[in-house]
This record gives structure tokens, sequence and C-alpha cells, in this order.
């Protein structure tokens, strides 16, 4: 008769549970971090289609079909967003148009808030200022004339200077932080496109994934 199989002892188990539990955090950390140039424009694909959802769905019940309901509800939120940037980036130029003007008012501010220089601390201010300058123009004198007795020992330092830029240098400058931009807007247009057409799929794909898990 065979003897019952050897029960492992309860810190055996416990230790090989921790063991896979991180190495289960660990994989998941780097699928999460090599998956990060879809994962983040797909998370960030899911907060407009929740949002467009009910426009898309209304455009159905008034017997618009799903493409053409889908396609007008991205064409218009586009369309808005456009606008939208445009105004604030014409309110940012015209802030900085006034810039000067804000600079002056907030100059005056400061200066309105200043000691006055007849009281005590005017006059301490004012000692220790020209202090300051009378340290600075001996060491700049001091300075001038170790420079001049060094002037035949010492070598000329050569600088060397760029060449200039063309046209085509600043503009792969500029739109190299913008490729990368447009790029994950373009995924992000594609992922909300494709939840709004799937909803009801993803949906179901979802609910059934998590009562399989629970």
């Amino acid at each position: 008769m065979d003897s019952p199989p050897a029960l492992l002892p309860a810190r055996d188990v416990s230790a090989g549970s921790r063991l896979l539990t991180l190495v289960g955090i660990v994989v998941v950390i780097a699928g999460l971090y090599l998956g990060r140039q879809v994962l983040i424009p797909f998370a960030l694909a899911v907060v407009p289609a929740f949002l467009l959802a009910p426009i898309v769905g209304l455009l159905e019940k008034c017997h618009f079909a799903r493409i053409p309901s889908v396609l007008s509800v991205l064409v218009l939120s586009l369309v808005l967003m456009t606008a939208v940037g445009w105004g604030v980036t014409n309110q940012l130029m015209a802030i900085l148009d006034h810039l000067a003007d804000y600079r002056t008012n907030i100059h005056d501010k400061i200066a309105a808030f200043r000691a006055p220089s007849n009281g005590g601390l005017g006059k301490a201010t004012a000692t220790v200022n020209d202090l300051s300058r009378e340290l600075s123009a001996a060491s700049e004198t001091a300075e001038d004339k170790k420079i001049g007795r060094n002037a035949g020992k010492q070598p000329i330092a050569a600088q060397v200077a760029a060449p200039p830029r063309d046209a085509a240098e600043y503009l792969r400058d500029v739109a190299g932080p913008l490729t990368g931009i447009l790029e994950t807007s373009g995924i992000v247009v594609i992922f909300t496109l494709f939840i709004l057409m799937k909803r009801e799929d993803l949906r179901n794909r979802l609910l059934r994934l998590a009562g399989t898990t629970a």
C-alpha cells in the first residue's frame, strides 16, 4: 500500500507564492514599460470615447448609421478642439505682446513697497551698496593689473565658432518635438474611432473577462 505524499511545509509554500507574485509584478511592469507607446494612447483614447459615446448613441437614435455618426462626432470634436486651441494661443500671444506693460506695472508696485531712502534702513542699504561697489572696483582694478602683467606670457585662447545653420536645420529642430505629439494624437484618434465603433463588443468582452477573473 502506497504511503500518502508528503506535504510541503507552510514556510516553503509561502516562499513560493511570494516568488511567483514578485515574478508576476516584474513581468507586468516590463510589459507596461515596453508597451507604453501603445498603452498610453489607448488610455488617453478611453476618456474621449467615454465622453463622445452618448452623442454617438443620440445620432444613432435619430436613424443615423454607426460609421457616419462616429465620423461626424469625431470631426466636430476635432474642429472644436482646434478652435479652442487657436483661441488660447491668441490669448497667450496677446499676453506676450503686453508683457512689457505688465513688467512696468510690476516694477512700479515693487518700487512703491520699498523703504524710503531717508530712513535708517535706506541709509544702511545705501552704505552697503557703496561698499559693494568700491570692493568690486578694487577687485576689477587688481585683476586688470594682473592680466596686464601676464599678457605677454599667456597664449591667446582660440574659440571654435559653429557654422551658420540653414533653414532646413531650424525646421528640423522645430518639427522634431511636434512629430511625437502629432504621432500620439493620431494614435489616440484611431483608438477613439475603434472604441466608438466597437463599444458594445468591448464592453461585453470586459464583462466576460471580469467574470472569469472573479
